[in-house]
């Protein structure tokens, strides 16, 4: 188990990245605000705090259950003013003794020195967040999605259902509304049935990526009424394609999608899986492909062991 010194500091990392991503809640998978507030529960629950420090995290988890309604400008205070609190704590708070580096054999060790070296540089820090480090380890990391051309359902066909439909479509028109601190952008999606509405809200980031012709990928259900299709706009259950995965999917290819951030992307997990699998296929106990979400009797393929150009994963 981590000590409280190790967890504060593991929370000023995705806090650094924040800064640099722009302040889009895009730091870490599920979002900055999220991994927080689970920081915060965490650390009252486990009864390591009290007094002065545990008044604290409950400030702060109240102040993150906020985050996505404050204005760039809002999120850059906040974010500034946690990193040097946090900072303060650490200061306050004693590092622990480090223990002695348990040795293994030399087979583990090699799993264990896998994966980083295929890591770049600037994308360490935030790989370091999924806490995989093995081989083993990131082939049974699960992608949340594996999609081909049968897997999606045409808008016109799509009905009130618990079940979250795969949709692929075209932007065609976005427009913006503003009353007061709510801004609503409306996003017209288009396939060769119909269309639906896709509604954001407070999302100004997202506003650059929303432009017309570019294709997306949807997990979600429609909601219908009198007044057409809609979907609300939410985090992880939406992709953008790129023109070659796009056009993958319409020659009946099978493309799989990992959760993602701005730093960690698709391409990134793509290549990274190939790579590992072209490698070390072989150095795997058969009980790690059988179970690995690439192994052949998963999702009815294999994973590419020749992806193309930019790292495109294909079944």
């Amino acid at each position: 188990m981590l000590s409280l010194h190790q967890q504060l500091e593991n929370c000023l990392k995705p806090l650094r990245l924040e800064a640099k991503q722009g302040f889009t809640n895009q730091s870490v998978i599920k979002g900055l605000d999220r991994y927080l507030m689970g920081q915060c529960e965490e650390l009252l629950k486990a009864g390591q705090v009290d007094g002065e420090f545990s008044t604290y995290l409950k400030a702060l988890r109240s102040s993150f259950s906020q985050y996505m309604t404050y204005s760039p400008d809002e999120r850059r205070e906040l974010v500034e003013k946690t990193q040097k609190q946090i900072t303060d704590w650490i200061k306050k708070i004693p590092a622990p003794a480090l223990p002695p580096t348990k040795r293994t054999s030399a087979e583990k060790q090699s799993l264990l020195d896998l994966v980083l070296p295929f890591v770049s540089k600037d994308k360490v820090r935030a790989f370091h967040l999924t806490g995989l480090k093995t081989v083993e380890d990131l082939l049974h990391y699960p992608p949340k999605w594996a999609v081909n051309r049968s897997s999606f359902t045409p808008i016109a066909q799509c009905e009130n259902r618990d079940e979250p439909y795969f949709i692929l479509a075209r932007i065609n028109g976005v427009s913006q509304v503003r009353r007061g601190r709510l801004e609503t952008v409306k996003v017209v999606l288009q396939d060769a049935s119909g269309h639906l509405s896709w509604v954001w809200f407070n999302r100004p980031y997202l506003k650059k990526e929303l432009t017309n012709g570019r294709w997306v990928l949807l997990h979600e259900t429609p909601q219908v009424s009198k007044w057409g299709r809609q979907v609300v706009g939410k985090a992880e259950t939406f992709e953008f394609l790129a023109p070659e995965e796009e056009q993958s999917l319409r020659d009946g290819k099978t493309l799989v999608f990992y959760p993602s951030t701005a730093t960690l992307t698709q391409s990134f997990w793509r290549k990274l899986v190939g790579t590992a699998l072209d490698k070390y296929r072989d150095a795997l106990p058969q009980t790690t492909m059988e179970n690995s979400p690439f192994g052949e009797n998963r999702l009815g393929g294999r994973h590419s062991r020749n992806p193309p150009a930019g790292g495109l994963g294909i079944l």
